[in-house]
């Protein structure tokens, strides 16, 4: 074979190399390619004019979402979740947020679940990125029933803590930097709902619930009433996983 050919071939060969790693590099252009969110719904902090209620985007619209409050980091696998402080509330809330609720039948239907018949699972790698300015507090996670919160986690400054109901508070991380991402996982079966921090057990509280659910995303705890300007909170994930047994 000459030279010539044989160049020819390699050149060839590189060129279907490169092609066959651009057809396989994944395209992250919108948060359901980053996270699965399929039993989700969202909820943002822009009034919806049809009933005064926040906005909620449901699947299969949640699937093709993406907004200023909602989106893909830009060249990387995280779904940033955005809420300024001068945005709409909730009814029963004196906050704003955008966050996830648990769903199911493809997010059809609310999730009720107890954990005392079952083991439920939640399990994120986030990280706080921006906190509000006067009051820097918000809400990351949260097991909710239909009264209210039944553990939620929480970023005041630099204190990383799980709060119950009962208001007991216990404390994950003292010194939290912002932008460090760390894994949470919270589980709730046989009565018991269990907090890990980075693969740690940290705390286990004798509590049972019942019509319960999960939730994700960024939830202030400050308002337009409460900030000296307008600033907002950010949370960066780059994986939420829901397990039940």
């Amino acid at each position: 074979m000459s030279s010539s050919l044989r160049l020819f071939g390699v050149a060839i060969a590189v060129l279907m190399s490169q092609a066959a790693c651009t057809a396989a590099t994944p395209v992250f252009d919108k948060p359901s390619s980053v996270i699965n969110l399929g039993n989700w719904k969202l909820s943002i902090p822009v009034m919806d004019s049809s009933d005064e209620h926040p906005l909620e985007i449901r699947q299969p619209e949640l699937n093709e979402h993406s907004s200023q409050y909602m989106f893909v980091a830009g060249g990387k696998k995280e779904v940033v979740f955005q809420t300024p402080t001068h945005s709409a509330v909730q009814p029963g809330s004196e906050y704003p947020r955008t966050e996830l609720r648990e769903m199911t039948e493809g997010g059809q239907a609310k999730a009720k679940w107890s954990n005392t018949d079952s083991i439920h699972e939640l399990v994120v790698e986030q990280a706080v990125t921006v906190l509000p300015s006067t009051k820097p507090s918000v809400v990351v996670g949260q097991i909710h029933d239909s009264k209210g919160f039944v553990v939620l986690i929480r970023l005041d400054g630099t204190h990383l803590y799980v709060k119950t109901e009962d208001g007991d508070i216990d404390t994950l991380d003292d010194h939290y930097d912002l932008g460090r991402f760390f894994a949470l996982k919270i589980t709730a079966g046989g009565g018991n709902v269990m907090v890990y921090y980075n693969n740690q057990l940290k705390e286990t509280y004798r509590k049972k619930c019942s019509s319960c659910y999960f939730k994700a995303g960024i939830y202030l705890q400050t308002n337009a009433d409460m900030e000296d300007g307008e600033s907002h909170g950010e949370v960066h994930i780059r994986r939420l996983d829901v397990m039940h047994y």
